[in-house]
Order: C-alpha cells, then structure tokens, then sequence
C-alpha cells in the first residue's frame, strides 16, 4: 500500500524502485526492436499508475490530517457530517451517500453511538424504520473540525467539467469490469480510523480503510 507523504517528505523507495523498472521497460522495448506503439503504451500505462498513486496517497493524506486535527477518522467524520445536514435519515439512505452496504454502515453507526456522537431513533409511524440524528457531541465535533468533511477527490470531481466527469465514469467502468479481484463495499477512508496494513504485492496493489473520496 502507498505511504503517506507529507510535505516535502521524499518518496517510499520501493516505489522509486518500481518507478525506475517501469521506465527501464519502456526503454528495453524500444531498444530491442520493440514497436514504437507498444513502448507509447506502457509510457502511458505508467503515467496512469502514476495519477492513481497520487489520489489515493493524498486522499489517505487527508485522512491522517483529519485525524490529527479532529481527533476522529474522516470517514466518521463523513458520515457525521451527512446525517447533520441531513437529520433524520434512514439506514439505507446513508449507505448510499457512503456507497457502503447496509449492513457495513450499520457496523460504523455502532461505533459513533459509542462515542456518543449519534443515535437512532424509531420513527412514529412505523417503528420498523429506524431515523439517525446527531447528539450535541457530534453536533459540535462536526462544528470545530477544521477539515472540510468532503473528501479532495470529490472536490476535484465536482469542480471538472460535466463532459470530463461523463468520460470518466464510462472509462473508470471499463478498468473496473476487467478487474480479476473487486471490492465492491469498501468503506469510507479510515472509517475503522487506521490504514490498513495488509501486506501488498507491488504499489498499485492498493488495501484501503478508505474515507471521504
């Protein structure tokens, strides 16, 4: 998994090396007689793996500062955040603004009730629906937390243009479906407030507590 850099902070050198064999390839193909559309291609393949390792270090960069400066997880903080803009908001409802299961967020939802930063009540009409509101405690930790509850990701989505966001859901859909090993529930970054640290096969193996995107 990526580290977490800081500021002027110098790169993992395992990923220097993985970085340096990438562009060793590159050039061996282009030197051995390997076709020039090919070697283009696994320039551009690096680049890629190269942006991906960018978002996903700095979305796990903010995690880290949001706990820090917080003292709770950015993916708590997500979710706190949603159901004080939102009060009143069912399960379900929840996990789809988190894009987590039902039965995953129900699992975060225990553990900020016994933090005392939310609560669950039945609603009056039919007492099978359960509403989540914030107690005064989440209240205002979401209130003095200096870090903006939405992740940079979805910052930066939402400030590209809406041909830019359309090309790339269809183009994300295409890496996805060839995908031999997905997770389709992760949770919100550091929603468990830690980085997970399964080991990993190379840097673009990525094994994440994610949080806000």
């Amino acid at each position: 998994m990526f580290p977490v850099e800081g500021a002027g902070a110098e790169k993992n050198w395992k990923i220097e090396i993985w970085e340096h064999e990438m562009a060793d390839t590159v050039v061996a193909m282009t030197g051995s007689g390997g076709s020039k559309a090919a070697a283009a291609r696994a320039a551009l393949e690096l680049g890629v793996r190269k942006k991906l390792r960018t978002l996903f270090s700095s979305a796990k960069l903010q995690s880290r500062r949001t706990t820090e400066s917080c003292g709770v997880s950015a993916g708590h903080l997500w979710a706190l955040s949603e159901i004080g803009m939102q009060p009143g908001l069912c399960v379900s409802e929840l996990a789809k603004l988190l894009c987590i299961k039902n039965s995953t967020v129900s699992n975060l939802l225990d553990r900020l009730e016994q933090r005392g930063w939310m609560q669950r009540k039945r609603n009056g009409g039919d007492q099978r629906v359960v509403r989540l509101f914030l107690t005064p405690a989440g209240s205002k930790l979401v209130a003095d937390c200096p870090v903006p509850p939405l992740g940079i990701v979805s910052e930066a989505l939402r400030l590209i243009s809406l041909d830019s966001l359309e090309a790339l859901d269809q183009n994300l859909d295409e890496v996805v479906s060839r995908l031999s090993l997905q997770d389709t529930d992760a949770e919100p970054l550091a929603a468990h407030g830690h980085l997970s640290t399964h080991t990993t096969k190379g840097p673009m193996d990525l094994s994440l507590d994610a949080g806000p995107f």
